[in-house]
C-alpha cells in the first residue's frame, strides 16, 4: 500500500506554485511588451489602456503572491526533510489482500442464546426475523496488516507546524523507528522522546499529541459477515474492552437497554452486514470475547455497482483506529468506512429493514383522582326547566330548582383505580442506522462518489 506523505504533498505543492509563478511572470512580461508597443504606436489610450494596465497589475500581484508562497513551501520542505532525516516516508509493501470465504454456517441456536442473555430480547426467536442477505461479494475474512507510517506522518505534520510557529532552527531529526519506540538518541544517551521534545521547546499540544498516538503494528483479521449469530452478537461478542456501555454497547442484550430490540430489524434487513476485527481465523468458531471492534455496514447500489459502507465504529481508541485502517485497506473490494464518505452527497435507496413488532404489556394502574366537575343536571336533563303537576292535574314548566336554570351542577367526584390492564399495540422497528437516515422502507446515506471511483 502506498501513502501520500507530507514530503510528497510539499513537493507537489511547491512544483504547482512554481508553475503558477512562472505563468504569471510570462503573462506579465507579455503584457508589458504590448504596452510598450502601444505607446510607440500612440494608441495606449482609452479602454484598451485600462485593460492592459489591469491585466498587468493582476499578473504582477499573482507573481508576487505565488513567489512568496513558493518560498514558504521551500522552507517548509527544507524543515520537513531535516525533521525526518531526509528520508522518504514509505510503508513496507503490503501483500495483496485475498478474501477468505466464510465457511461457518448460520447458527440460530447461538443467535437465540444471545437474545436470551437479556430480559428485553429473551422472548424473541432469531429465525422469525432473519432474512438471507442479497447476493454480494463482500462476506469473507480479510487478513490485515496494521502499519503506523501514516501516524508517523501525522506526527511530523504537527511537529512541522510547531517548528514554524516557534521559528525554531532544525538541528535534529526524528525517524520512524524513534517515533515508534518512544526513545531518542541524544548524544551518547537515550532519552524518552517526549522528554526530548520538551527539551527542544515544543508545545504541550505536540507532547500530548505524541503521547496519545498508537504506535503498535500488528496482524489482524477483518471479517465481513451476514451470519445470524454475528449480526445478533454485534456487541455481545465484544472483548468487553470497548469504550461504550459496560465495555460493549447498547446493542448487547446483557445491558438490558430497550435499544437492543433493534437487533431484530437488523436481522430483518437484507442489505445489512457487520464488519469486525479479531486476532485469529479460529476466533470465528467461537466468538465469545473475541470481537476487538465492529461497524455495521450497508450494501448500496450505484450505477449498477455494489458498495459496502460502514457506520459508526465501536471499540476502544486503539481498535477503532485499527478498524478504520482495515476498512481503508479493503477499498479495492468496494468496502469503505463512514469517514471516507465525508463531503459526499446523499444517496437514496429502498430497503426492507423496517417492520412492525407486536407489543404486549401488562400495565398496573394504581391511582386515585378527585375533582369538582360540572355535569348535566339530573333533575332537568340539562334544559334548565322542570315540569310540575298542579292539584288540578295541569303540567306547569318552572325553572329547575336543582340547578336554578343553569342546566349544570357542580359535583365532587372521587375515583380510585387499582387494576392490571393488558396492552396490545404495534411498534415500528428500524434497524441499527448510525451515520445515515432510515425512513421505514427507504434510507438516505452520504456517498463520496470521488472516493468510490464513480464519475
Amino acid at each position: 500500500m502506498s501513502y501520500i506523505t507530507i514530503l510528497d504533498e510539499l513537493k507537489e505543492e511547491l512544483k504547482n506554485e512554481k508553475r503558477r509563478f512562472e505563468y504569471c511572470l510570462i503573462e506579465k512580461r507579455d503584457i508589458s511588451k504590448r504596452i510598450r508597443q502601444h505607446r510607440e504606436l500612440g494608441v495606449f489610450v482609452g479602454k484598451g489602456r485600462d485593460i492592459l494596465l489591469n491585466g498587468y497589475n493582476y499578473h504582477l500581484r499573482g507573481a508576487c503572491r505565488h513567489r512568496k508562497t513558493a518560498l514558504k513551501l521551500y522552507n517548509k520542505l527544507k524543515f520537513c526533510k531535516a525533521l525526518t532525516g531526509g528520508g522518504h516516508l514509505t510503508a513496507h509493501p503490503t501483500p495483496t489482500i485475498k478474501r477468505i470465504p466464510l465457511t461457518i454456517e448460520n447458527d440460530f441456536g447461538e443467535a437465540d442464546r444471545i437474545l436470551e442473555s437479556g430480559v428485553v430480547t429473551s422472548n424473541y426467536l432469531s429465525e422469525n426475523y432473519f432474512n438471507e442477505r442479497i447476493e454480494n461479494d463482500f462476506t469473507g475474512t480479510y487478513p490485515i496488516t496494521i502499519e503506523r507510517i501514516t501516524d508517523y506522518d501525522k506526527f511530523i505534520r504537527v511537529l512541522l507546524d510547531d517548528t514554524i510557529t516557534l521559528n525554531k532552527n532544525i538541528d535534529f531529526s526524528i525517524n520512524f523507528e524513534e517515533w515508534k519506540s518512544g526513545y531518542k538518541q541524544d548524544g551518547t544517551r537515550q532519552i524518552k522522546l517526549n522528554k526530548y521534545l520538551k527539551k527542544q521547546g515544543f508545545s504541550q499540544y505536540t507532547l500530548d499529541y505524541y503521547s496519545q498516538q498508537i504506535k503498535t503494528e500488528k496482524r489482524l483479521f477483518l471479517t465481513v459477515s451476514d451470519r445470524v449469530q454475528h449480526i445478533t452478537g454485534m456487541s455481545f461478542y465484544s472483548n468487553e474492552e470497548w469504550d461504550g456501555i459496560g465495555g460493549t454497547s447498547c446493542q448487547d442484550p446483557r445491558q438490558e437497554y430497550e435499544e437492543c430490540k433493534r437487533l431484530l430489524p437488523s436481522l430483518h434487513d437484507n442489505k445489512l452486514l457487520v464488519a469486525f476485527l479479531h486476532d485469529s481465523l479460529d476466533d470465528l468458531e467461537q466468538m465469545n470475547g473475541k470481537m476487538l471492534a465492529r461497524t455495521v455496514c450497508r450494501i448500496v447500489n450505484v450505477n449498477g455497482k455494489q458498495f459496502l459502507i460502514g457506520s459508526n465504529r465501536y471499540g476502544n481508541n486503539e481498535t477503532k483506529d485499527e478498524l478504520e485502517k482495515a476498512l481503508r485497506q479493503v477499498n479495492s473490494f468496494n468496502v469503505f468506512s463512514l469517514e471516507q464518505m465525508e463531503g459526499g452527497e446523499m444517496h437514496f435507496e429502498d430497503t426492507n429493514g423496517s417492520f412492525y413488532l407486536d407489543y404486549h404489556e401488562e400495565v398496573h394502574v394504581c391511582e386515585s383522582f378527585e375533582d369538582n366537575v360540572l355535569c348535566d343536571c339530573p333533575a332537568c336533563g340539562g334544559t334548565g326547566e322542570y315540569t310540575i303537576t298542579t292539584r288540578n292535574d295541569r303540567d306547569v314548566e318552572i325553572t329547575c330548582p336543582a340547578c336554578e336554570g343553569d342546566g349544570q351542577i357542580e359535583q365532587y367526584v372521587y375515583v380510585d383505580i387499582d387494576e392490571y390492564i393488558d396492552i396490545e399495540d404495534e411498534e415500528e422497528m428500524k434497524p441499527y442506522n448510525e451515520g445515515y437516515y432510515h425512513y421505514g422502507n427507504r434510507i438516505a446515506i452520504p456517498l463520496n462518489y470521488s472516493v468510490l471511483g464513480i464519475d
